[in-house]
């Protein structure tokens, strides 16, 4: 499945350790991760990206920033952890237009997931016809995405973290995308991840600190691990591109996601809805089991790789 990863690369190291799961499956050939766009902003962020990207080997996957003023600025410790390991790159790209470049010129139908905020899909779905495609935003996405998987919305009434949190811009893409996106559309809620936990392997099996990963949780104090928001996101989306939701235990429930003024969301169940929302129907610690053990694989392959010698 082909996808392009929409990331918050910021405040918590979840979304690091997401990224290496995608390169997990990507080695597996569940994945083909096409491009990665962040929805924050701050200068060092790409190349901490393209860092990371490196080091698992896929470092020709494209990486875009919004500088347009959209994004959500964040400065973070794990960033400047990254971005030390290579500072001789300095190309990426705008979100929007690299959505639309990878979209028109894909054979196949594209899938998207986000694990921050919404404004580079907001700005997609308002883009005009460019030098890539003569479609607007929304007939592009229509012809070209098959899925987006959305990490938010929650079902405690409280507004959802990547829908609101530094105010307006936040809450106005997150209702613009719920209402209007013209493809089918997944949530990940939070609450889906909030008992599943992965990482901690990096402390107890990287003493040395050789991993980029183990570097830039430990610089983040979350060297013990974090709790799974975007890591387990990302393996449920992985399972429903690929078709294995029931062996997963995994299933999709139809209905309307609505998402208020405040960025909170409110569900409501439907045959004819046009949103779906993910369910578990096992205890965070096993797919906490099977995520880790992913982890602990591509781990080991890069120390024997990087340090036959030992």
């Amino acid at each position: 499945s082909q996808i392009i990863i929409d990331t918050d690369f910021a405040s918590d190291a979840d979304d690091i350790v997401a990224i290496r799961l995608a390169m997990c499956f990507q080695d597996l050939g569940m994945l083909d991760v096409m491009g990665i766009a962040l929805s924050t902003t701050y200068s060092r962020s790409p190349l901490a990206v393209y860092a990371l990207c490196t080091q698992d080997g896929y470092g020709s996957i494209p990486v875009a920033m919004d500088t347009s003023g959209n994004g959500v600025q964040v400065h973070t410790d794990y960033v400047d952890v990254m971005y030390n390991l290579l500072k001789n790159k300095t190309d990426y790209e705008q979100p929007v237009p690299m959505y639309r470049r990878i979209l028109s010129s894909s054979d196949a139908r594209v899938n998207i997931i986000t694990l921050g905020f919404l404004q580079n899909i907001q700005g997609l779905m308002n883009s005009a016809p460019d030098q890539y495609s003569p479609l607007t935003g929304m007939e592009l996405i229509a012809q070209k995405v098959d899925t987006i998987y959305i990490v938010g919305g929650n079902s405690t009434g409280r507004p959802s973290f990547n829908f609101y949190w530094t105010g307006e811009k936040v809450i106005n893409a997150a209702r613009d995308v719920a209402r209007d996106f013209p493809a089918r559309v997944v949530f990940l809620q939070s609450d889906l991840s909030d008992d599943t936990f992965c990482g901690q392997l990096y402390n107890t099996k990287d003493t040395r600190q050789r991993d980029i990963v183990t570097r830039a949780l430990r610089a983040n104090g979350q060297s013990g691990g974090v709790v799974a928001w975007d890591v387990f996101s990302v393996w449920c989306a992985v399972q429903d591109m690929n078709g294995l939701t029931e062996s997963a235990f995994l299933t999709l429930e139809q209905g309307n996601q609505y998402v208020s003024a405040t960025g909170a969301t409110e569900w409501t169940a439907s045959d004819s809805g046009r949103h779906y929302k993910m369910h578990k129907h096992r205890e965070g610690a096993y797919y906490s089991e099977i995520m880790n053990h992913m982890l602990l694989q591509k781990h080991d392959q890069f120390v024997t790789q990087s340090y036959p010698s030992e």
